[in-house]
């Protein structure tokens, strides 16, 4: 990214940006003509420590992670950059580093899982990523979103539905 575009995507002018870079505190490099250039990555972290709001497409996450067995998994159109996992556990592990806006969960891989516990998990590891059962929900399945039946494309569409005033891409 340029300077340029670091400034207006922070709201700022171009020299606060450079302040920025003397004072040690956005990661940058320089092209062979010198001018500064960034990394989207360390742009998304400077602006998570610094209290700016993340726009999604700068913010490298995951879209959705699916808990559901492959053969199901296949049918649902994912959207590109999803995740699909058999293993509940697996998402818990993946949470942390991928962040995705969404963790879906399919209610025949979730038998013998603490739902309660499996939910708080997931809230600690990514606490503004919906969760989004679907099937039959048990009744410890309080906290999740419920969708009813899964039509093939239907978890793309569900992943284009308005979050905080933007439409998720």
């Amino acid at each position: 990214m340029t300077t340029r575009q670091v400034a207006e995507l922070l709201g700022c002018g171009v020299k606060t940006v450079h302040n920025w870079v003397a004072d040690g505190r956005i990661p940058h490099f320089r092209t062979p003509g010198r001018h500064l250039r960034f990394r989207a990555e360390d742009v998304a972290e400077f602006m998570r420590r610094s209290g700016f709001p993340v726009p999604d497409e700068l913010s490298c996450r995951c879209p959705l992670l699916l808990v559901a067995e492959d053969a199901r998994a296949g049918t649902l159109g994912l959207p590109r950059g999803a995740i699909s996992l058999e293993n509940p556990l697996d998402a818990l592990v993946m949470c942390p580093s991928h962040r995705p806006l969404m963790v879906v969960v399919v209610a025949e891989q979730m038998v013998g899982v603490d739902l309660k516990a499996f939910r708080a998990a997931i809230d600690r590891a990514c606490e503004d990523c919906r969760v989004v059962w679907v099937g039959s929900p048990p009744a410890d399945a309080e906290g999740y979103e419920l969708l009813d039946l899964l039509d093939p494309g239907s978890l793309a569409s569900l992943l284009r539905v308005r979050r905080r005033d933007r439409p998720i891409p």
